[in-house]
């Protein structure tokens, strides 16, 4: 059965495995996972437990959320998404116990 999904979003603008896409973007979490699709391509599954911490950004250059992560090889990556409702997206991080940093001004770039 799947797992309810907690919030999701659609149109988007981001950066997903280093490349940027322009508002075509899907994202949906659950109580398992976040998962990024482009029209009909999942680009990328990320299990709640390689989620490190998500950092909402609100600046002169983006609304939105920075999810930083681990890869199966143990790398970090990152990944952008831009939304004016990065705090409900940051609301549904912290019910499913993702470490969530805020913004801390027009100023703070990640």
């Amino acid at each position: 059965m799947p797992s309810p999904i907690i919030i999701e979003q659609t149109p988007l603008g981001g950066i997903v495995n280093e490349k940027p896409y322009r508002y075509f973007l899907h994202a949906q979490l659950t109580l398992d996972a976040l998962q990024i699709s482009y029209v009909t391509w999942v680009l990328l599954t990320l299990a709640l437990p390689s989620i490190t911490k998500v950092h909402t950004q609100r600046n002169l250059r983006m609304f939105g959320f920075v999810v930083f992560y681990r890869t199966a090889l143990d790398e970090s990556r990152r990944l952008y998404l831009k939304t004016t409702r990065y705090q409900e997206w940051a609301a549904a991080f912290e019910s499913v116990h993702v470490c969530v940093i805020p913004h801390r001004g027009w100023f703070d770039f990640v």
